[in-house]
């Protein structure tokens, strides 16, 4: 029996590609890519700029938000898969709609920002700045949007759960 190596990037590729697949052959849902926009949704699919299969492009300065479409709802994005050029690209993801409400996070490289769900207190949005350098690009991001109702009797703290690493952040004093 033969063992048969791959490199990182093969093996990211393979995984990105295995869920894709799964995701095509499941989903129904409008495919939202990455750009300068905004759209109000409560079960969409949110793609980097390439969409589901090709990779986002060098210098890209994009800014999207989501918002929910059920009143009293916030938006919330569970990404799939997430790969950029580490420490040059990076996806900032802020609690409202627009880049100067409340900053999540700014993620980069293969550090998949899990699932985030937005604060009923900046209106239920979550907005989207992704910037790509002039040079390298990677196969970018799958995420699902859905809207959820925020806490029952006083609210959760607004949470990020990263799945790959089995752990999550909690941030006292932002509630959803």
């Amino acid at each position: 029996m033969q063992l048969r190596l791959y490199s990182t990037s093969t093996l990211r590729a393979l995984i990105y590609i295995f869920t894709s697949v799964a995701f095509l052959a499941s989903n129904t849902y409008a495919q939202i890519l990455m750009s300068n926009g905004s759209s109000t949704t409560c079960s969409d699919d949110f793609f980097d700029s390439g969409g589901i299969l090709a990779n986002y492009n060098s210098s890209e300065n994009f800014v999207y938000t989501i918002c929910p479409a059920a009143l009293g709802n916030v938006t919330q994005v569970a990404f799939n898969s997430f790969f950029l050029e580490s420490n040059f690209d990076f996806l900032n993801i802020y609690d409202g709609n627009s880049t100067a409400a409340p900053l999540i996070g700014s993620f980069t490289g293969a550090t998949n920002p899990g699932t985030i769900a937005a604060s009923l207190l900046n209106g239920g949005c979550l907005t989207f700045e992704f910037t790509s350098d002039a040079s390298v690009t990677d196969l970018g991001w799958d995420a699902d949007i859905s809207c959820i109702i925020p806490g029952g009797g006083g609210g959760v703290n607004h949470m990020i759960v990263n799945l790959y690493s089995k752990s999550w952040n909690t941030f006292p004093g932002r509630k959803v």
